[in-house]
């Protein structure tokens, strides 16, 4: 039987048959989870899903504090229900063992955010699969795990693998050496990951890796000058970008910046006349902290068409900041820097000013190979160009911009 996950810096390897064996032999679940081991969260996550029972994972790296601004205490993690029966004998049989679950089953989540407090998200396991496809052709798919394994995005990942019986290799927390590496060692061939991830991780790769036949983005805006550098090291990958929610799953795809919305969805997603795209509640999972307008979800990023009823996404309306009385969207100064060469990746954020209200200042991670004063030189001449408001006050070079664990960059 095939590989089920590798974790080469656990240390792990498991089969489909281990994974039947560890679920046929648990006699007891736990409905909260908090685990930094990913192998154990999938197996408590399949314990949920066959048994019924419903689930709520909480990311490892949630302080003790913010534990109790959710309502969760340290004793809930230690509670334990009995398992009724998940035998499985078969490990071929998973898929359709998932696929006769329980309707009714929910997983509780987190939003990702950086900063405030998380808003939990309850999704059914259709709003978690709605965009798993299973096919035979899809059985020899190897998959690049490069998501925090407890947030949407990742669980989508580990859902697509388990019902066609992939391999996932786990990448998340790896170096640019050991990810190659793995590339290399398992014939990887499908690599999900936030734009983030690609910049400062496979950006960094060398050599080229021809088994990789799709990467797929998602989490943050997309630029288009990413792709560039990803189709050089990545000669035979299609590439596509998803707009997906904790609160909906994946919404939207395309094969760069632009979207469209589908047949299937026009008269469930739709952008206001400030620009911003709002979601039909029928698409929205259960959550503590939903705020409707109506019927409609505002799920405050902002759009521009380019063309026709294609769109680009341009940030969110709590990004912009007010610059001297001019309306500013530092995405679209970092995405300038993003475009200079022996960039590696940038962050521009706003700083508080008592004569213009705010001020923008960008973080700046050289290319390895590059001299640190020259991405200085050349950033402060890109945004010499620019409107005097846009224009950073301090362009800071550092040797590696600061993330979450998500592998966003924290603002």
């Amino acid at each position: 039987m095939t590989l089920f996950w590798v974790d080469e810096d656990r240390g792990v390897e498991l089969r489909y048959r281990d994974l039947a064996e560890e679920l046929s032999r648990r006699e007891v679940r736990h409905p909260v989870v908090r685990t930094d081991d990913p192998a154990e969260l999938f197996v408590e996550l399949l314990l949920g899903v066959l048994d019924g029972g419903d689930l709520v994972l909480l990311d490892s790296e949630f302080p003790d504090g913010t534990l109790s601004e959710i309502g969760y205490e340290p004793t809930d993690i230690d509670r334990t229900e009995p398992v009724r029966d998940v035998r499985v004998d078969d490990p071929g049989a998973l898929p359709d063992r998932i696929e006769a679950a329980s309707d009714g089953w929910t997983l509780g989540l987190y939003t990702s955010g950086t900063t405030g407090t998380p808003d939990r998200v309850d999704q059914t396991l259709e709003g978690l699969t709605r965009s798993v496809r299973r096919d035979e052709l899809f059985g020899d798919h190897v998959w690049a795990f490069a998501y925090n394994p407890s947030h949407f995005a990742g669980l989508q990942v580990f859902f697509q693998a388990v019902m066609n019986l992939n391999p996932m290799v786990y990448v998340f927390e790896r170096d640019p050496a050991g990810i190659g590496e793995s590339l290399r060692e398992y014939g990887i061939t499908h690599v999900s990951a936030t734009p983030t991830f690609y910049r400062l991780r496979l950006g960094r790769l060398e050599g080229v890796y021809p088994t990789v036949e799709r990467l797929t983005s998602g989490g943050e805006r997309f630029e288009p000058s990413l792709r560039e550098r990803l189709e050089e090291r990545f000669p035979n990958a299609e590439f596509r970008n998803v707009y997906a929610l904790t609160e909906a799953g994946s919404l939207l795809e395309s094969d760069g910046e632009l979207f469209r919305i589908p047949p299937e969805y026009e008269d469930r997603i739709r952008v206001t006349g400030e620009n911003e795209l709002v979601v039909h509640e029928s698409l929205l999972g259960e959550s503590t902290a939903r705020d409707l307008d109506g019927e409609w979800f505002h799920t405050g990023d902002l759009v521009e068409f380019a063309a026709d009823d294609r769109f680009r996404f341009v940030g969110r309306e709590s990004d912009f900041v007010n610059v001297g009385g001019y309306r500013v969207n530092p995405h679209e100064v970092e995405a300038l820097i993003n475009d200079v060469d022996g960039v590696a990746a940038a962050a521009v954020t706003a700083r508080e000013s008592s004569v213009t209200g705010h001020v923008l200042v960008a973080e700046v991670q050289p290319a390895p190979s590059a001299d640190p004063q020259a991405v200085e030189e050349a950033v402060g001449e890109a945004v010499g160009g620019l409107e005097r408001w846009k224009r950073p006050r301090l362009v800071d070079v550092v040797d590696e911009l600061n993330r979450s664990r998500s592998g966003k960059r924290v603002r």
